[in-house]
């Protein structure tokens, strides 16, 4: 096993285990005899979503490397809905197979293994799994109806509105509800300045993901 690419302690157990803390009820997948890596069935109850933890096995109970998969229905997305949903992951990656949506990403498991580790790096597929979920049902658009209307009482009110009191934060800068829709295209108009077409959406070409290199470019920084 390369112990430059797997640090100490990722063995099949202590996955095991630590998916079982998590709640995502695991369970062991036989395998065929030529298949190369192992499963791991996963059941989210949060979005009552079946998804995969996928292993290479390597010497004893170890493991080379881990993947995370969960698999969609999606006979009418095109291209650009699946660009839209991978623009909005944080770890994982969109990826459209057969009239499915793949959410596909990997585990850093160069350092020696913890259940901190490797429980941060889970939650970190399941939010990006689960918002790839919503944005399949209600699309990346909002109508910003509650913003409006909390705008509305803000100006008329002010802090005078329970609602308006309970909802900010004391001794903190309170944020403008004014023009919610110009705010956010001028916040992504500074993102798309500071990062040239070329580069890699994921990590603006820096080539380094939250655990290790970018997966999404392989570590180069620019846009395969």
């Amino acid at each position: 096993m390369d112990q430059s690419r797997t640090g100490a302690g990722w063995t099949v157990g202590n996955i095991f285990s630590s998916l079982r803390e998590l709640g995502l009820s695991p369970t062991m997948i036989e395998p065929d005899a030529d298949d190369p890596f192992r499963l791991i069935a996963l059941y989210d109850p949060a979005s009552t979503l079946k998804f995969g933890c996928l292993y290479e096995p390597g010497a004893g109970d170890h493991v080379q490397m881990i993947g995370l998969l969960c698999i969609l229905p999606a006979p009418q997305m095109s291209v650009d809905d699946v660009m839209a949903i991978d623009r909005r992951l944080t770890m994982a990656t969109a990826m459209l197979q057969d009239g499915h949506l793949w959410i596909y990403a990997e585990l850093n498991i160069a350092p020696t293994f913890s259940h901190a580790l490797f429980d941060a790096q889970m939650n970190f597929y399941l939010a990006d799994m689960r918002t790839a979920l919503q944005m399949m049902m209600m699309g990346d658009a909002m109508t910003y109806k509650a913003a409006e209307a909390m705008k509305r009482i803000s100006k008329s009110r002010g802090l005078k509105s329970p609602m308006v009191s309970a909802l900010t934060n004391k001794g903190q800068e309170r944020p403008s509800l004014a023009s919610p829709r110009a705010a956010m295209a001028a916040a992504q108009e500074v993102k798309s300045s500071l990062r040239p077409a070329s580069h890699c959406p994921k990590c603006k070409g820096s080539g380094r993901g939250l655990f290790g290199r970018c997966r999404h470019c392989d570590g180069t920084g620019l846009v395969r």
